[in-house]
């Protein structure tokens, strides 16, 4: 946000007018503070107010997959509209860790004439126009994200992102290219089910012991031959980890508990728990630690 004023001193009786230059980034509603500072006394506070759209948004915001059972394949969509009605959508792919066990497509307009009345007020749907099809820019566009299988016990992150061409209003460079990152976000699980897959220690203050507790349950209700949990290169190094089963469960539900006491230190907290079972296929499980000790 800049401001432009021609002149800086008048005399009595006189004024001009301040240009505000706003230049919109990040979305939603903002509010940016202009402060007018004179010898006529307290300063003057001026306020901009605005609601900024993105030229390319995604509903919903992010692809939240849920739970899935190992081996179990699932599909979402995902719409995109943009603040240009004749945006132009091109190639969507998948990228990330988790981006083998991802897949994504742009899923065609319906066929059939475009629908009669006025344009619905509002930001339009982005899209192309095919023969025989309606114009995507008012129908809008959905991609198909497929999940699976194949993927792997423990959390999936992996980002989605969209291609395509379109003029964002108002700027003198015309038609150009433009792109859209979503997040893909899930969890498998086989017979072990855990209430995370990491050990989420966030911010703690310096001086001050921290415990985390990630429960286990097994998904078919019989007894979890869980083995041993073991912390590797754990920072703090005072950090340690258990495992034990909760009481009058017969096994079937344990407590991954891990416990630090960082005394003065400051930092970041990380390392890594690895579950042993005798669960086939789910042997060898693996939780992140993530955290940081800041001063009280």
């Amino acid at each position: 946000t800049t401001t432009t004023l021609d002149r800086m001193v008048f005399a009595p009786g006189e004024g001009d007018e301040i240009t505000v230059n706003f230049d919109a980034k990040g979305r939603g509603d903002q509010r940016k503070g202009i402060t007018v500072v004179s010898n006529a006394g307290r300063p003057v506070r001026l306020m901009v107010a605005t609601t900024v759209r993105q030229f390319l948004a995604a509903e919903p915001a992010v692809v939240r997959i849920g739970d899935l059972e190992l081996g179990e394949q699932r599909t979402a969509r995902v719409r995109i509209t943009s603040a240009d009605p004749a945006f132009t959508p091109r190639r969507v792919s998948v990228r990330g860790a988790a981006a083998r066990f991802v897949s994504a497509r742009l899923v065609p307009p319906a066929a059939g004439p475009a629908p009669a009345g006025p344009r619905p007020a509002g930001p339009q749907l982005p899209g192309r126009r095919d023969a025989g099809t309606a114009d995507a820019g008012e129908e809008g566009f959905e991609v198909e994200v497929t999940v699976g299988p194949g993927l792997p016990w423990g959390m999936l992150f992996a980002t989605l992102r969209i291609e395509g061409e379109g003029t964002r209003p108002g700027d003198a460079a015309g038609r150009g290219r433009h792109e859209l990152d979503v997040t893909v976000s899930g969890r498998a699980f086989g017979e072990i089910m855990a209430s995370d897959t990491m050990l989420r220690v966030s911010r703690v203050p310096a001086g001050r012991p921290f415990r985390r507790v990630v429960t286990l349950t097994s998904r078919s209700g019989e007894p979890l031959p869980l083995l041993e949990a073991r912390l590797l290169q754990p920072e703090p190094a005072s950090m340690r980890v258990s495992l034990e089963p909760v009481a009058a469960t017969q096994g079937r539900r344990w407590r991954l508990t891990l416990d630090g006491d960082p005394g003065t230190a400051t930092g970041r907290v990380s390392g890594t728990v690895i579950l042993t079972s005798g669960v086939p296929g789910e042997e060898r499980l693996t939780f992140l630690v993530a955290g940081m000790i800041a001063e009280d």
